[in-house]
């Protein structure tokens, strides 16, 4: 057995995928949780053998209660990591964010749902770094682990589970799996959180070179996603429908996306990376790009 998931690419290489980026499946889990259990029992009846009456209480208390303290406080010491490692993936520091995220995966393997969930953002954190083929292993290898059902305590992040795996099997040049994917996305979405959606939808259709379907994308979801997301990925997409605004011919859209707007947001150093790095798999949106020179 390998400590690694494998993807096998067309050319036939393989991406290796370390061990602590595999999460558990949910029978994994409860496997896990049922062998902690046996462990907590043969404590009190080790404990019961040494101490007796009233003493084996009072000790049998304290070590529950020291548990549960002792284990609280170093889950919620690693969910603080991971909100600021997701406020460092929204803000473009994607080598600071993997590298702690990374840590995390590697201690947070005791809790399988919250490891299940540090390892999709590490597949996210690969994806916004142009690595397709590993960011689409750890978040199949996500997806399949069966943690993020829709109605488990990870449902709610099922919708963008989807929208990411869509996003890396575009940029892998395999629309009709990207468009699986995305329609798995919108099934399992609110509506109410449609625009959270936008940027996959656009980087599935226009990387298919559906210019019209994702104008028709922006133009249903754009005011939702304002809403939802950051200023800088609501630029990302001004960006690429202004791409697909001219690779379509022009049309005319509820919200222009105008040639200035597109000149001044790729000046935006992280947006202008982030751009870059999916121009560098996507030959189409390169060539628009090089007509706006970077800052």
């Amino acid at each position: 057995m390998t400590d690694a998931l494998a993807l096998a690419d067309p050319e036939g290489a393989a991406v290796a995928i370390p061990g602590y980026l595999r999460p558990l499946t949910r029978l994994g889990g409860t496997a896990m949780t049922v062998a902690k259990a046996f462990a907590l029992g043969a404590a009190g009846f080790g404990l019961a053998l040494a101490v007796q009456g009233p003493l084996f209480f009072a000790a049998w208390t304290v070590l529950l209660v020291g548990w549960v303290l002792f284990r609280r406080r170093k889950l919620v010491a690693l969910l603080r990591r991971f909100e600021d490692d997701t406020h460092l993936l929204l803000a473009g520091e994607l080598e600071r964010a993997t590298a702690d995220l990374d840590a995390l995966c590697r201690e947070a393997r005791w809790v399988p749902t919250y490891h299940a969930l540090f390892v999709f953002f590490r597949g996210v954190a690969e994806l916004d770094a142009g690595n397709d083929r590993r960011a689409l292993a750890i978040l199949e290898a996500v997806r399949d682990s069966g943690w993020f059902g829709r109605r488990g305590f990870l449902g709610g992040y099922r919708g963008s589970l989807h929208g990411s795996i869509a996003v890396a099997h575009a940029m892998l040049d395999a629309p009709d799996e990207a468009a699986a994917e995305l329609a798995h996305a919108h099934a399992d979405l609110p509506s109410a959180r449609r625009g959270t959606l936008i940027l996959a939808d656009v980087i599935v259709h226009a990387r298919a070179a559906r210019y019209r379907d994702a104008l028709d994308r922006i133009e249903a979801d754009f005011e939702h996603a304002e809403r939802l997301l950051p200023a800088r990925r609501i630029r990302l997409v001004r960006v690429l429908q202004a791409f697909c605004e001219a690779a379509s011919g022009g049309g005319d859209y509820r919200i222009a996306a105008s040639t200035t707007v597109s000149s001044e947001a790729v000046r935006d150093r992280l947006l202008r990376a982030a751009l870059d790095r999916y121009a560098a798999r996507w030959p189409a949106l390169h060539a628009f790009l090089v007509t706006f020179p970077a800052a």
